[in-house]
């Protein structure tokens, strides 16, 4: 998980499926309520480590992914675990369920705000 701190800290953010072993590129991005943790300063590689061991059991379902973030509104950086879900409306609905301001379409590299898609509807 070396890679994923340098990552962070080149890029402000991943989503990694531990599982596959490799990035998501494409899909929408949606965090799982309760599961995010901040961090003032980028996660360190035994910080990534740490998180991944605390939330190995959902980090090993299917289609679950470990997300970091730079939150550049709060200055702080973001680990959580998501499910990346390929339709932007369902990941909204799934994002609105979960608590979530917002989700990321990870192809777009862009964030949809919850309470802007519920005010276009």
């Amino acid at each position: 998980m070396r890679h994923l701190a340098e990552k962070l800290k080149e890029t402000g953010g991943f989503t990694w499926s531990i599982n596959e072993g490799e990035h998501a590129t494409e899909g929408v991005a949606v965090s799982y309520e309760g599961t995010q943790q901040l961090y003032r300063d980028p996660p360190s590689h035994q910080e990534l480590l740490d998180y991944a061991e605390e939330w190995r059991h959902m980090l090993s379902k299917h289609g679950s992914c470990l997300g970091a973030w730079y939150n550049d509104a709060d200055d702080y950086y973001y680990l959580d675990v998501s499910i990346v879900i390929l339709d932007l409306d369902a990941a909204l609905q799934q994002g609105l369920v979960n608590g979530q301001e917002a989700v990321y379409d990870i192809g777009a590299g862009k964030e949809h705000r919850i309470n802007d898609w519920l005010a276009a509807k």
